[in-house]
């Protein structure tokens, strides 16, 4: 009987190395770029979110084909993707809250916020290598400090809270990638482990 308890970060590791990949890419456009128009930069956002609920609702059929347990990736693809719509109807040409920029901050912000306090519980909580938890525990921290930081500077820019926020894609983006690409052989040698240790439970038995 297959598990339906394994945890989120069981998931396929091609989910983590996509999503990075997307993270990462956003995350270096909207620093580097010198486009500094606030819509533009805004779309990219959107559009990065949007794509990252996508692949994680592929996450969710993946685990439930499996019979996993898919609430996580499900949270994460809902607030992924509300974000993301959000953002994509507040950069269209003649939304009166275009220029809103305490709505975008809280967008954004609590977008960050609501990601790192999932990153660190997931360092936390789910893993037994130091070095896998430390990852996801750093980008955690590091979002939350952007996080505050975008929600506490009322002075901020227009074009910096946007920036500010590319920094945590591409900080976000980079953890998933390397995590993705990693645990590609941590989750297989895992799984040899598991089986081994039910075929020892079903020799006991016998």
């Amino acid at each position: 009987m297959k598990n339906t308890k394994r945890k989120y970060i069981e998931s396929h590791w091609l989910i983590f190395a996509l999503k990075g990949a997307l993270a990462a890419f956003a995350g270096i456009c909207m620093i580097l770029s010198f486009k500094n128009d606030l819509q533009y930069l805004t779309r990219i956002a959107s559009f990065a979110l949007i794509g990252m609920a996508v692949i994680e609702i592929f996450n969710i059929f993946h685990r439930k084909s499996l019979q996993r347990n898919w609430g996580m990736p499900f949270a994460i693809s809902l607030v992924e993707f509300v974000a993301g719509l959000a953002l994509m109807i507040l950069s269209q040409e003649g939304n009166p809250n275009a220029n809103n920029i305490v709505l975008r901050l809280v967008i954004f912000a609590s977008f960050i916020l609501y990601a790192s306090v999932i990153s660190i519980i997931i360092g936390f909580t789910c893993f037994k290598n130091l070095t896998d938890s430390l990852f996801w525990i750093v980008q955690g921290i590091i979002g939350a400090i952007l996080g505050i930081t975008t929600f506490a500077d009322n002075g901020i820019s227009n074009i910096t809270h946007i920036k500010i926020f590319g920094i945590y894609l591409l900080v976000k983006g980079l953890t998933d990638l390397y995590f993705g690409i990693h645990s590609k052989d941590e989750m297989a040698e895992l799984h040899n482990v598991r089986v081994a240790h039910s075929k020892k439970i079903t020799k006991g038995k016998k």
